[in-house]
């Protein structure tokens, strides 16, 4: 199934360019990044949704003014989250989310904060207020400014150093498509992460495309025996789609299966890293990976002392 073939070359690249922008944005805002492209996204809605259904399972929601990707969750793989939120942020983002489905269009920041401590305490989630309690608060806040969620009308929601007062204007259309999961299903936390994490409608092929478009490496040894099996017979096929509909090349070997973006535009995280702890892993890697530990297959197993010793060596 090809959902390029009858559209015109350029239109078929402007659709795998929205696409890949999606992939990257799931939430694309006329005035966020990436927002000029919207409106190529609205023009060919109908041809991505059913793209992003059919190849994916995933639901694309499109409107003037933003567009919304539905991808599944990550399981319980915590590795991919806001580099700037910790665990503690992440508890203060859902109790914040659940306080602003009742509380309108706009707020005061200061009443905006005791509705979420008064949240935690409904929840039994210690939440006192020091440094380290407001800041985490305030990366909660921040992501969602970065969203386009919150808007700060007046003043800042920075509540990291000392609490201020700021009117928050609400973005309650961006915030009734915020969450992914299907929140009222699950019974407890845990089942919420097995349910957001479920494969699409096809199962075992949905399953593995997601992982094949959402993270660079894909190991025969991470995945459960159906789905190995289903990747290896629908290699050849599979490289080739994943380069005509995301503009992702792949590289198959006996260990699994590399997707690698050329343009770099789909990553997350860039390889090596520019930062001096990126730098230093980058140049340990030799040392800590010639030993006779392999756990095959591709798998190195270094404790956590063999890296304080061979990084101690470089600095």
């Amino acid at each position: 199934m090809n959902h390029l073939d009858n559209l015109s070359d350029i239109d078929a690249a402007n659709v795998v360019r929205c696409a890949r922008t999606l992939l990257r944005r799931p939430l694309l805002r006329s005035d966020g990044p990436d927002g000029e492209l919207l409106s190529l996204v609205y023009r060919h809605r109908v041809v991505l949704q059913d793209l992003f259904a059919g190849l994916l399972g995933y639901r694309l929601v499109v409107e003037r003014r933003f567009a919304r990707l539905y991808k599944s969750g990550p399981g319980h793989d915590d590795t991919r989250g806001v580099l700037s939120m910790s665990p503690r942020g992440y508890a203060y983002l859902a109790l914040t989310l659940a306080v602003l489905t009742g509380i309108g269009r706009q707020t005061l920041l200061s009443r905006l904060v005791a509705d979420i401590r008064s949240a935690a305490v409904e929840a039994g989630i210690d939440a006192p207020d020091d440094v380290v309690e407001r800041r985490a608060l305030t990366a909660a806040l921040r992501h969602l400014v970065s969203l386009g969620v919150l808007m700060e009308t007046e003043g800042s929601v920075a509540q990291d150093l000392l609490p201020q007062e700021a009117l928050i204007t609400i973005d309650t259309d961006l915030l009734g498509q915020l969450v992914t999961g299907p929140v009222g299903e699950a019974q407890s936390p845990e089942h919420l992460i097995e349910l957001a994490a479920r494969p699409g409608p096809r199962g075992t092929e949905h399953a593995v495309r997601r992982k094949l478009v959402e993270t660079p490496l894909v190991l025969y040894a991470d995945l459960p025996d159906d789905q190995a099996e289903w990747l290896r017979r629908n290699q050849r096929k599979e490289t080739a789609l994943l380069e005509q509909a995301f503009g992702l090349y792949t590289e198959c070997r006996v260990e699994g299966v590399l997707a690698a973006d050329p343009e770099d535009f789909l990553t997350d995280l860039s390889f090596p890293g520019v930062s001096t702890v990126a730098r230093i892993a980058l140049l340990a890697l030799p040392d800590l990976v010639d030993d006779d530990s392999e756990d095959p297959p591709a798998r190195h197993a270094v404790a956590t002392e063999r890296i304080r010793e061979v990084c101690a060596q470089l600095v």
